[in-house]
């Protein structure tokens, strides 16, 4: 009979061990596929029950898709170019955060203390800032002077990165979007110090959710402030000199109609955009262009209606609406792969379903920078009732 030796022993032993090593791996990677299979059939399952339920509720995805800020690129991109642009823009895939390292928000002051710093004329009262800013034009009717107009490269594929922005090229000028990135940046800082809340909103929330990067092919920034109250407080605090981007009031189309805005001044980034300053650009016509046309970055300030209920939050832009539980506390965020942190709505993915439509996950092409601004918050999912 055969008896095994000492080194039979010890390969019999390797064998045995080897085999039950094999079989663990395998058994810990099938249980983490099935898992990630579970997830991605329960995430298929909510998709499908929320889209059921909008059916049944007589509103399909199809016709409630909303362009906004999802839609665009440059007017000049044809063909396959604008192939090249989707493949370019992401579409949004959750990344899981460490909430142990995200940003602590700053504190924030009490607006109402803002005092009346204009020979008590009663319009300038905190108390009594009306929505109708005309309070706020007459604070920055000559704000535009300030202004300067400069050129940036717009190539998308040279742009749509986190790459820091490069002031001293003297053959190139900047990327719009790094530029874009840079206010975001200078405007929380400033934000921060005087201790004013916001948020980013529309399209510049929906590229900073969707690919953590400003939108390739947009022109300017979307904040949200509370409320008029607010907007005054950073009327009398905000710091132009330091920031170089000023508080503004442009007025556009038949009605002249007023927009708070943010332009860029000869200050901001130590002055680095000077060498690329052009004149004020002006149509065929020899009319001066709108501030918004001239496609140059330029930042928007958007601010709260009182919804006569402290449950909802809502006004910023025509018709939206929001439980305030969606908005508010805002929270910080890293963005641009931690290069700096913003403040956020508390459900970013819920207002842009309200701002954009379900399907605002997935960029879409054509020729309109900034889509039909008339379809925003067209359909307010899950306050259809209140609408």
């Amino acid at each position: 009979m055969w008896s095994p030796t000492t080194s039979d022993r010890q390969q019999i032993h390797s064998f045995i061990a080897a085999t039950l090593l094999f079989t663990l791996y395998y058994s810990v990677r099938t249980i983490s596929v099935s898992q990630n299979a579970i997830k991605r059939l329960g995430s298929s399952i909510s998709s499908s029950t929320r889209e059921r339920q909008l059916v049944d509720n007589g509103i399909s995805s199809s016709s409630s898709a909303v362009v906004g800020e999802t839609a665009g690129v440059e007017n000049e991109l044809q063909g396959d170019k604008k192939e090249e642009v989707r493949q370019l823009s992401y579409v949004f895939d959750p990344k899981t955060i460490d909430t142990h390292h995200e940003p602590t928000m700053y504190p924030f002051i009490d607006i109402s203390s803002i005092s009346n710093s204009n020979g008590g004329d009663p319009k300038f009262a905190t108390n009594t800032i009306r929505d109708d800013l005309l309070w706020y034009d007459e604070l920055h009717s000559n704000s535009m002077d300030s202004c300067i107009d400069f050129q940036c490269t717009s190539n998308v594929e040279k742009c749509n990165n986190v790459h820091l922005t490069n002031y001293d090229d003297n053959n190139e000028p900047p990327c719009c979007t790094h530029i874009l990135r840079d206010m975001l940046h200078t405007f929380d800082t400033e934000m921060s110090n005087i201790g004013i809340n916001y948020f980013v909103g529309f399209g510049t929330l929906l590229g900073l959710i969707r690919n953590e990067l400003v939108i390739p092919w947009t022109i300017d920034n979307d904040i949200v402030i509370e409320n008029v109250q607010t907007l005054f407080a950073m009327s009398k605090l905000w710091n132009t000199q330091s920031t170089g981007l000023q508080l503004i009031y442009p007025k556009m189309g038949k009605r002249l109609r007023g927009f708070p805005r943010m332009c860029i001044t000869s200050n901001f980034a130590d002055g680095k955009l000077n060498k690329w300053k052009i004149a004020t650009p002006v149509r065929h016509t020899g009319e001066v262009r709108e501030f918004a046309h001239r496609g140059f970055p330029y930042l928007d300030i958007y601010f709260g209606k009182d919804q006569h209920d402290d449950k909802l939050f809502g006004g910023e832009y025509m018709g939206c609406k929001h439980y305030t539980s969606d908005v508010y506390p805002t929270q910080r965020r890293y963005v641009y792969q931690g290069q700096f942190a913003l403040n956020f709505p508390q459900k970013s993915e819920v207002l842009l379903e309200r701002y954009y439509g379900l399907d605002w996950r997935v960029p879409k092409t054509d020729n309109s920078q900034h889509g039909d601004f008339h379809q925003i918050c067209a359909i307010n999912y899950g306050l259809e009732d209140l609408s």
